[in-house]
This record gives C-alpha cells, structure tokens and sequence, in this order.
C-alpha cells in the first residue's frame, strides 16, 4: 500500500488553479522531490497535503495510508504528519529545547508532561541534527541555519509516518546540507518515512530522490523516477533554460 497518494488534485486559490490533476503516489520509505520555477504551487501543493489549503473545485483525492485524509482527526494526522515550512516561526521566549519538545505534543496527556521516553526521543534527534548544543539557548537567538535544524528536530520528534518539507535546505551551509541530506535519506530507509519536499537544485534532488514532481509554469506537472524525470530536455522546458547538461559521471547538472 502506498504511504501516501494524491489523484487528479486542483492545486491554487479561489479563481487561481495553479495546477491541475496533479497526481502521484510515494510508498513507505521513499523520497519524493518537487521542482520547478517560483510561483508554480510547489509551497501551495504542500499545505494542501497538509490540509492547510483546500483543493481548487469538487475532484482531487488525497489518501495516506489508504484513508482519505479528509477522514482522519486532526489529532490522526498530527502522529502522521510533521512538517517544516518556509513560514518563520514564532517561539516567542521559548528555548530551543522547548521548540523541539512541541514535537512530542500528539502524544502527550492533556497536560503535555514529557515521558521519559518523550525525552529520549527528543535527545536522540537533537544529537543526530547536531543542536544538542543549543537547547539551553533561546530559540530568537539562533541563527536562521541553526534555527532550521531546530525546526526539523521538532518535525522528526513527532515520528510520523509522512515528513513535508519547504525548502529544508535554506540557511544551511553547505557542510550541513551534505550532512541533513544524507540523514533525510537514512532515516527515511530506517524508519520507512515517506518524504515530500520542495527543492531548488536538480542535482540535490537527483542525488536524494526516488521520485520527482515537476511543476511547470503553464499548470502542468510531470511524475516518475528521478531517471524518468531529471533529464536536460524536461529541466530545459522547466525553467526556460537552454543549457542545462548532465554530466553522467558525477551525475550531476550543469549550465
């Protein structure tokens, strides 16, 4: 059965589809990569796999695990479903432990006490992201790199079954985008963690991804393997570009 699968989705606003009958499907594990120019939907498709957005017209289905997600409660979701968006976030006074403990927060009582298997969790994440460091800091005072680690320590402490990620690699630099890439990978492998997210770099995605989502600016969207769908000629059309080559020994895409 496939984690998650989207069929025939209108994607956009009221009097704005942005894209139409958009429709793919990720199985347990894999890692599913969304490209194309600004403005195409890319954040918009995510908050509607999120619920955040309603599909554009009466058609469009959106299934995780089988149920449409229109069936799941909200607190359903929140043990499904993490995610990092491109939204700043406001933690108030908060320090940075107390930003990656709200992960834990589908699973806690009415009063959001930590178990003690809350708190291993928490720090087993903030290890493997490299902020153990920063948790007694206030999360304001963090750079926006150590920030974004921060957020996707809380999205992973939720354990879902399915992790949405807006651009996960901005403010990173580049030893922590090698380093976050491969950890996206491993865990999905590991844990079965489906991955959506958006990205900027079609070699990134090549080098990550199963499969790929391409949003083109006419309203369109291509979906396949990463060898079916990263190719000079479909990057080209993508974002208007005549230059683009793929170098096939260090698979990687040059203009």
């Amino acid at each position: 059965m496939n984690e998650i699968e989207a069929t025939k989705l209108n994607i956009g606003y009221p009097g704005k589809v942005l894209a139409e009958n958009v429709t793919f499907s990720l199985a347990p594990g894999e890692i599913m990569s969304v490209l194309g120019p600004n403005g195409v939907g890319k954040s918009t498709l995510l908050k509607t796999m999120l619920s955040m957005i309603t599909p554009v017209g009466e058609n469009g289905e959106i299934r995780i695990e089988g149920t449409d997600l229109n069936d799941l409660t909200q607190a359903q979701r929140a043990r499904k479903i993490s995610a990092l968006l491109t939204e700043r976030f406001s933690a108030g006074n908060l320090d940075a432990r107390e930003v990656v403990e709200a992960g834990r927060y589908p699973y806690t009582g009415h009063f959001g006490a930590l178990t003690e298997d809350d708190k291993r969790i928490t720090k087993k994440v903030s290890q493997e992201l490299e902020i153990s460091d920063l948790l007694d800091k206030k999360y304001s005072t963090l750079s926006d790199g150590q920030k974004q680690r921060v957020l996707l320590a809380r999205a992973l402490c939720q354990e879902p079954r399915i992790l949405i990620l807006d651009e996960p690699f901005s403010y990173l630099d580049i030893n922590y985008r090698l380093k976050i890439s491969k950890y996206l990978v491993k865990k999905a492998h590991e844990k079965n963690i489906s991955i959506i997210l958006t990205i900027q770099e079609p070699s990134q995605a090549y080098a990550i991804s199963d499969q790929v989502l391409l949003l083109f600016d006419d309203g369109h969207f291509e979906f396949g393997t990463k060898e079916e769908i990263l190719t000079e000629e479909k990057l080209r059309s993508l974002y208007h570009v005549t230059a683009f080559k793929f170098d096939r020994g260090t698979k990687n895409f040059i203009l």
